[in-house]
C-alpha cells in the first residue's frame, strides 16, 4: 500500500450529466481520475453516502488536506451554502460545506463549477498571463466564470457570470432557470442536438441524414466529423451556434474588455468549425479597441478543468490564499 506522505487534495466536479473526481498533490499533478453518469447521485442523499465511501477509500492511498466541490449552479463560496442546480432538480436549498465537514471530518469548499473550471485555466492552463478573462463551458448547460484584475469574481452574492442565462431575444424557448430565450436554450448539449434533428429533415442531401437512418441518433461529434468532410449542412450548423454564442460573447467583451475568453467543455471540441466564426464574428461585431485586444482560445484542460479547479479552491481556500 503506497505511503500517505505527500499532502493531496480531492476535487468533485457535479456536473448536469456526469461526476468526475481526481486527487492532485501540492504542485497540482493529477494522481488519480475518474469520471461516471450521475445516475442516482442526481439525489443529495445518495451522493452523501457515495462521497463519504469515496473519501474513505481514497484516505487509504493519499493524504487528504481538503475537498473542494464544483458544483452546476449558484453557490455560495463564502458560506458553503448550495442555493439550487439549474439542471439537478433535488438539489435546492442545502448548507453543503456543514453537511459535508460533519459527515467526512475534512476541510470542505464549494464553488461554482466554471468558476472551478476558470481557476484551473487561469492559474494553469490556456488563461495564464493575462489579468482579466472569461472561461466559458459548453455543456449539458453554458457557463461561465469570470477574472477580473487576477481575482475571480463573484459579485455582490457570490453568483456570477451566468452567461448561458443572457438573453438572445425577448421571445423564445423557456430556459431551466425560469427564463425565456436564454444562449443555453439554444446550444446546450442536447438543444443543438434537438435543433439538427428539426432541420435535418430539410437536408436529405446531408451525410447525417445517413447516419441517422444507420444509427437511429446522432451526436455533435458526428456533426463535426460530417464538416471536415465538407458537408454543408454541418458546416452551416457550426456557424449557426458560433453566432448564438457571439452574440453574448460580444456583449461582453464590450463591456469588460477582457484579454481572453477561454472556451471549454463538450462542445468545443468542434474546433475551428466553432472557433474560426465565432472569432470572426466577435471582431466583426465588437467595438473596434475591445475586438482587437481580444483573444478567444481553446481550454487546456477540458473535462479535467473542474476537478483540477476544485482541487485548487481546496488547497487556495485552506491556505487563507486570495484567489
Amino acid at each position: 500500500m503506497r505511503p500517505k506522505v505527500n499532502k493531496h487534495y480531492l476535487g468533485i466536479d457535479f456536473g448536469g450529466t456526469n461526476f468526475k473526481f481526481g486527487v492532485v498533490d501540492s504542485e497540482f499533478n493529477l494522481k488519480e481520475f475518474k469520471i461516471m453518469s450521475l445516475g442516482k447521485l442526481k439525489d443529495p442523499r445518495v451522493s452523501i453516502v457515495f462521497i463519504k465511501d469515496l473519501v474513505s477509500d481514497l484516505s487509504k492511498k493519499y493524504k487528504l488536506m481538503s475537498i473542494g466541490f464544483g458544483l452546476p449552479g449558484p453557490v455560495d463560496f463564502e458560506t458553503g451554502h448550495i442555493h439550487y442546480l439549474v439542471n439537478l432538480k433535488n438539489w435546492r436549498n442545502i448548507g453543503w460545506k456543514k453537511l459535508m465537514e460533519q459527515e467526512l471530518k475534512i476541510p470542505v469548499f464549494l464553488d461554482n463549477d466554471v468558476n472551478a473550471a476558470t481557476l484551473a485555466e487561469y492559474y494553469l492552463g490556456s488563461g495564464r498571463g493575462c489579468l482579466n478573462m472569461m472561461m466559458v463551458a459548453l455543456g449539458t448547460g453554458v457557463g461561465g466564470g469570470l477574472i477580473l484584475g487576477g481575482k475571480i469574481y463573484r459579485g455582490a452574492s457570490n453568483v456570477t457570470a451566468e452567461i448561458g442565462h443572457i438573453p438572445l431575444s425577448i421571445k423564445g424557448p423557456k430556459c431551466n432557470c425560469k427564463g425565456i430565450a436564454c444562449l443555453e436554450s439554444y446550444i446546450g448539449n442536447q438543444n443543438l442536438l434537438n435543433y439538427a434533428y428539426r432541420i435535418l429533415h430539410k437536408h436529405p442531401e446531408s451525410v447525417l441524414s445517413a447516419v441517422k437512418k444507420k444509427k437511429l441518433i446522432i451526436s455533435l461529434e458526428d456533426i463535426t466529423d460530417a464538416a471536415k468532410a465538407g458537408d454543408k449542412f454541418a458546416i452551416d450548423f457550426w456557424n449557426d451556434v458560433a453566432e448564438k454564442l457571439g452574440q453574448a460573447l460580444v456583449g461582453v467583451v464590450n463591456i469588460l474588455n477582457i484579454e481572453k475568453i477561454v472556451i471549454g467543455g463538450g462542445v468545443s471540441a468542434a474546433g475551428q468549425f466553432l472557433f474560426k466564426p465565432l472569432r470572426k464574428f466577435v471582431r466583426v461585431r465588437a467595438m473596434d479597441i475591445q475586438a482587437k485586444n481580444v483573444k478567444i482560445v481553446k481550454a487546456k484542460f477540458q473535462n479535467k478543468a473542474g476537478i483540477i479547479g476544485s482541487a485548487l479552491i481546496a488547497k487556495y481556500a485552506l491556505e487563507k490564499r486570495s484567489f
